[in-house]
C-alpha cells in the first residue's frame, strides 16, 4: 500500500511531464540496475491500472519506459476498503494541496456498519434517520452512504459530510440486506439519483457514435435521412446535462420540455456568470 501510494504521488506531482522507469524504481525502492527492478515496477503499475488509474507509457520497454498519470482519471476502484481509500485520498490531498473536504472522523464507523450489517441512526438535514446500510462509496459529492431508510421505506444515498457528528451503530446483523447488493458503476449516467425520465435527442448519423458513447443506454428510435432521434433513460440529471454540454452542437435536446429547459437554464447561467 505504501509503495503504491509513493508511485501515485510521484506521478501526480510530475503532472504532464511524467517520470522515467528508473526514477519510479527508485521511488518504489526497487533496484535500478537489474531487470528484476523494472519487472516489479511493471507489476505495481499493472495493479494500479486494474484499480482504475489511467497510467500511460509513452516510452519503450523496460528501463526505457516513461510513465504519465492522467489527472482527469479520478476513479478509486483499487481493491481497498472504504477506510483505506479515504486514507489514500487524504494523503493525496496533503501531498498535492488539492481543495478537497476532510473526511469525517466517523467514516470508519460507517464502514463497520456496512461490513457487519449494523442498523445505523444519524441526523441528516436536521431530520433523524434510521438506515439499513448497503454500500459506502465515493461519489461526486464525496463519500456516500447508500441504504434503505426505515422512515420512508425507500433506498436513498446520503452525503457523509452532511451528516451530524453523532451517529449510532447497532449490533452486527441488525440491518437487513437487499436481495441483490447493488453494483455501483463509475459512469454517473447510471447512478440512481433522480426519478427516471426519458429524454429525446436529435443528432446526425455523423455524430451517432459520439452520442451513443456518452449517453449510456441510449437507443436510436427514429431515422430521417441524415437525422436520427435517440432516447435515453435519465436517472442522474446533472450528469445528463454535463454530457449534453460535452457533445455541444453535435446534439439537441428535443424532449421532454422540462429537460430541454433545464439544459438551457444551465447554459444561460454559465454565459451570464461574472468574469
Amino acid at each position: 500500500m505504501e509503495r503504491l501510494l509513493r508511485i501515485l504521488l510521484s506521478l501526480s506531482e510530475a503532472d504532464d511531464q511524467g517520470l522515467p522507469a528508473r526514477r519510479l524504481c527508485r521511488v518504489a525502492g526497487y533496484p535500478v540496475d537489474r531487470d528484476a527492478g523494472v519487472a516489479a515496477l511493471r507489476r505495481d503499475l499493472r495493479r494500479l491500472r486494474q484499480g482504475g488509474w489511467d497510467i500511460e507509457n509513452r516510452g519503450g520497454d523496460g528501463f526505457d519506459g516513461h510513465y504519465l498519470l492522467h489527472a482527469q482519471d479520478n476513479r478509486m476502484a483499487l481493491l481497498l476498503t472504504a477506510g483505506e481509500r479515504a486514507a489514500l485520498q487524504q494523503a493525496l490531498h496533503t501531498a498535492t494541496g488539492a481543495d478537497a473536504p476532510a473526511q469525517p472522523e466517523f467514516l470508519g464507523e460507517l464502514e463497520r456498519a456496512v461490513e457487519r450489517h449494523c442498523l445505523t441512526r444519524f441526523r441528516y438535514r436536521n431530520v433523524p434517520r434510521t438506515v439499513h446500510p448497503h454500500t459506502l462509496h465515493n461519489g461526486p459529492s464525496g463519500w456516500m452512504l447508500r441504504g434503505l431508510e426505515v422512515e420512508s421505506g425507500t433506498v436513498k444515498e446520503f452525503v457523509v459530510n452532511r451528516m451530524a457528528d453523532q451517529i449510532e451503530i447497532d449490533q452486527p446483523g441488525t440491518a437487513e440486506l437487499p436481495a441483490v447488493i447493488p453494483r455501483l458503476s463509475f459512469d454517473p449516467m447510471t447512478w440512481q439519483v433522480d426519478p427516471p425520465l426519458e429524454a429525446r435527442l436529435l443528432t446526425s448519423t455523423a455524430f451517432e457514435p459520439d452520442v451513443l458513447r456518452l449517453m449510456t443506454g441510449g437507443k436510436v428510435v427514429e431515422r430521417h435521412g441524415e437525422n436520427i432521434v435517440v432516447t435515453v433513460t435519465v436517472t442522474h440529471r446533472a450528469a445528463f446535462r454535463s454530457r449534453v454540454c460535452e457533445l455541444g452542437l453535435r446534439v439537441r435536446v428535443i424532449g421532454p420540455p422540462d429537460s430541454r429547459d433545464r439544459v438551457i437554464r444551465a447554459l444561460r447561467a454559465v454565459a451570464e456568470a461574472p468574469a
